[in-house]
């Protein structure tokens, strides 16, 4: 096993907001909002930046991102993420996406 660094993400929270109903009660329009986040370990004994990109589907609004990022288009965010020898860290991004039918 030779890696040099690693990213585990996670969906760690998803819940309905400003759900619309139709005249028989069935769902038709909602906001999202969701948690994502990313665990990055660089295992190497120099330093490492880790160029992490994220897609998010749809209108969306950011409420909290743990880092900096650059809006590459309006649905492409870009982290650039600088790691010690050995670092740890943690990206967490808090959004909602918006008028989404079921």
């Amino acid at each position: 096993d030779s890696r040099d660094l690693q990213v585990t993400q996670h969906k760690t929270d998803e819940k309905r907001l400003n759900v619309e109903r139709n005249e028989k009660n069935r769902v038709v329009l909602y906001d999202q909002e969701e948690e994502i986040r990313a665990e990055i370990e660089n295992f190497k004994k120099t330093p490492a930046r880790l160029t992490l990109v994220e897609h998010i589907a749809g209108h969306w609004e950011m409420k909290a991102a743990s880092f900096d990022y650059e809006l590459r288009d309006a649905q492409t965010l870009v982290f650039e993420i600088d790691l010690g020898p050995g670092e740890k860290k943690t990206l967490t991004l808090r959004y909602v996406r918006k008028n989404i039918r079921p």
